[in-house]
C-alpha cells in the first residue's frame, strides 16, 4: 500500500505536533527543563510542514 505525499505529510505534521507538545510538557514540569531554543527549533520544523 502506498502512501500519497499529502497523507505522509499530514503523519509528520501530526507527529511532530505531539513531539512539540510532549517537549513543552517536559519543559513545564520540575524535574527537567530543556534548552529553550530546541523547542523553538521543533516549532519552526513544525510550522513548516504543518498543512
Amino acid at each position: 500500500m502506498m502512501i500519497s505525499d499529502d497523507e505522509l505529510s499530514k503523519i509528520l505534521a501530526d507527529t511532530l505536533n505531539q513531539t512539540i507538545l510532549t517537549f513543552e510538557n517536559i519543559q513545564r514540569s520540575d524535574e527537567v527543563n530543556f534548552d529553550e531554543s530546541f523547542t523553538n527549533t521543533l516549532i519552526e520544523k513544525y510550522e513548516i510542514y504543518h498543512i
